[in-house]
């Protein structure tokens, strides 16, 4: 049994509520207006559909509630679940793009009190569901296990199943597995980055310093979904030493900086750049940059200066990363250096053995 309302006025609608809609069928609308529609379905109970047509060209729109949840229950980040309970197939049949708004009238099954409740919606180009939140305001829930409130979509020229979806009260941030650097010319150098497969990146903010203390943003790199690999040519490389550095931002808008590497483009140089973990357990990964191939000896000394670690390592053109095994070192504080054949020093680190 369905319903078709073929009204343009939106107050066409009226008196609907728990003893007044459409249940076991579709509810249809025509209309021309920019108000609000409501779409009176339900299923048990009274669920409906509020649908905000962008413009008043005459449309068709139609919805039905089902209670129960959706055949497929994949997401797509930075959704963690969507709702098992219920769901609506909402169409454009014809006419204007619009949003949806759709009600709790309960607590969103596995959703906890830090999460956010947003509406989802199912991709079926992709097989998953994806969050489609108002950008400009009413997109959120929260906390996630309200039990009433309202929720909006971004505008949908594109429609389908639409549910509620639970975005993590604990945003996963964006992790780096290398970030590295390398000179192409005397006027490029190229960046070279991989995450993890548990990222949840939005995009890249290439920074760039001539001192490695004061950064600007060269260029930005959206993030592919599922991509993990990324680069960046930076095709104003300064004629002096060049210092990178990536401002990554993910989906909701948590920012994490990376470690600094660099480039020289003037003459020989030689850098650690940086030291992963400073408190050690066993191993830890140096990143080191290099204007040239060169043949490095890494000390570790302990706090009296004597040499009790020493390891030989290669270095290529470019930031490069180099692992050390501290596992036999006794508990205490150290200091690492490298020194190259013709005894010029880099900088040191210090770090801690526990």
């Amino acid at each position: 049994i369905g319903l078709t309302i073929n009204n343009p006025d939106p107050s066409s609608v009226a008196g609907d509520g728990s003893n007044a809609y459409v249940a076991g069928g579709p509810v249809t609308r025509r209309s021309n207006t920019t108000a609000q529609l409501t779409m009176p379905t339900g299923g048990s109970s009274y669920r409906p559909v509020q649908i905000l047509p962008v413009d008043g060209t005459l449309s068709t729109y139609s919805a039905q509630y089902y209670g129960s949840g959706y055949s497929s229950l994949a997401v797509a980040l930075p959704l963690s679940k969507v709702s098992i309970a219920e769901y609506w197939n909402i169409s454009k049949i014809s006419g204007s793009d619009a949003s949806i708004s759709l009600s709790l009238a309960g607590p969103v099954p596995g959703a906890g009190s830090s999460d956010k409740i947003v509406i989802a919606h199912y991709n079926t180009g992709t097989s998953q569901w994806e969050s489609v939140k108002s950008t400009t305001g009413g997109g959120e829930i929260s906390p996630g296990n309200a039990s009433a409130g309202s929720a909006l979509t971004e505008i949908m020229s594109s429609f389908s199943p639409f549910t509620f979806g639970v975005l993590p009260g604990a945003p996963l941030p964006v992790y780096l597995v290398s970030f590295n650097a390398k000179k192409l010319s005397n006027t490029s150098a190229k960046l070279d980055w991989v995450i993890t497969t548990n990222s949840n990146p939005d995009r890249f903010e290439i920074l760039r310093s001539d001192d490695g203390v004061s950064f600007h943003n060269i260029g930005t790199v959206k993030a592919g979904d599922q991509q993990l690999v990324y680069s960046f040519v930076d095709a104003q490389l300064p004629k002096r030493t060049a210092f990178y550095q990536l401002r990554m931002i993910d989906l909701q808008g948590v920012v994490t900086m990376s470690k600094i590497v660099s480039v020289f483009n003037s003459g020989e140089g030689w850098a650690i750049n940086s030291m992963m973990p400073t408190l050690v357990t066993g191993q830890a990964k140096l990143n080191i940059s290099a204007s040239g191939r060169a043949n490095l000896r890494l000390a570790v000394t302990d706090m009296y200066g004597r040499i009790v670690l020493q390891q030989q390592t290669s270095l290529s053109a470019g930031s490069q990363d180099v692992w050390l095994n501290f596992s036999s070192l006794p508990a205490g504080a150290y200091q690492i250096t490298g020194y190259l054949d013709n005894g010029m020093k880099t900088g040191s680190f210090r770090f801690i053995k526990q």
